[in-house]
């Protein structure tokens, strides 16, 4: 009778511990911290996820920091944060110095405009060579899919252009004092001073890449370290499927956008012409899908970077993907 109680006993105890760990691994409703931009889509993307309550529906709550590109990289390396964007090319450095950071999606198409004043005599693509050019610093995603586009276009940025570096905002004001003659920069950042009428785009980024390739051109991915991975791949797998939702809704209904107003009227957003220009320039540059099609665009792009010797040879590119 006594082996009889113990062995139940100890059956509901097992069930009870089993029970837990199911619900604390695909129930409980757990914190993220994560690392954004705050000048750029991904960034407002992050705040679309808060505001609607798409991260308490997949059962985790948002917390996201928000800094310039590079430094956001820089932070992420420092595990300030377990998860967050990355450029996709300048994955290599931080793997090549130990960093184990693994893709859960691309998020963002290459969405940057190449914009010069009305009165530039830049006119065409090759016409860029020898001008002053203002971008986003060596590493960060702007700079390195910049340099692979134009190779695929037959120009060597480094050694065929002057380069100016510096976050979003000092890019736009690089191009509107005249210190630049081209800027490679993305909405929102760019959407009040293209409004002005004295600047105009000269193309996008991921339309050149498409004309040469017949792909898309994943900008940035959302990565994380597989030390945090391997202990929360439900959670993960969740926070994936809340991206995947929230681009999905700002495809559909792209208005959600303009309710983050801080976000944008700290990059000077202010008005109704400039929300409706920004909500239409980026209602498509959200990936909606993951599947191997998407994948196979993120290898593509990779491979193109190990021919311009912008990422590793070394590095197998299926160990990259994380494994949800």
């Amino acid at each position: 009778m006594l082996k009889k109680l113990l062995f139940t006993s100890g059956t509901i105890l097992v069930v009870a511990v089993l029970g837990y760990w199911y619900w604390n691994t695909n129930y409980r409703i757990k914190p993220v911290k994560l690392i954004t931009t705050n000048s750029t889509g991904t960034g407002l993307l992050a705040k679309v996820i808060k505001s609607q309550g798409i991260d308490k529906k997949h059962r985790f709550t948002l917390e996201s920091v928000h800094y310039s590109p590079g430094d956001l990289e820089r932070r992420l390396h420092e595990h300030e944060a377990e998860i967050g964007d990355h450029s996709l090319i300048a994955l290599a450095d931080p793997i090549q110095k130990g960093q184990n950071l693994k893709i859960l999606l691309a998020t963002y198409h290459a969405n940057h405009l190449i914009v010069v004043p009305n009165e530039s005599s830049v006119k065409t693509l090759p016409d860029i060579k020898g001008k002053k050019i203002a971008i986003l610093p060596k590493g960060s995603a702007g700079y390195v899919t910049f340099v692979v586009t134009m190779k695929e276009q037959g120009i060597d940025v480094d050694s065929q252009t002057n380069l100016l570096f510096g976050a979003n905002p000092e890019i736009v004001k690089f191009l509107t004092n005249g210190d630049a003659h081209v800027a490679v920069v993305s909405h929102p950042a760019i959407t009040s001073t293209l409004l002005t009428g004295k600047y105009r785009t000269l193309a996008k980024m991921e339309d050149l890449w498409k004309e040469k390739t017949n792909r898309s051109e994943p900008f940035v991915v959302l990565v994380a370290h597989e030390e945090w991975l391997n202990k929360n791949k439900a959670l993960a797998s969740r926070v994936r499927d809340a991206y995947l939702e929230a681009a999905q809704l700002v495809r559909n209904n792209p208005g959600v956008l303009t309710q983050e107003t801080e976000f944008l009227n700290s990059l000077g957003i202010k008005t109704d012409e400039a929300k409706e220009l920004m909500k239409k320039s980026l209602q498509y540059d959200y990936y909606t899908e993951w599947n191997a099609s998407v994948k196979d665009d993120t290898k593509f792009l990779l491979q193109k970077a190990v021919e311009a010797r912008l990422f590793p040879a070394t590095i197998p590119l299926d160990s990259l993907f994380a494994d949800l």
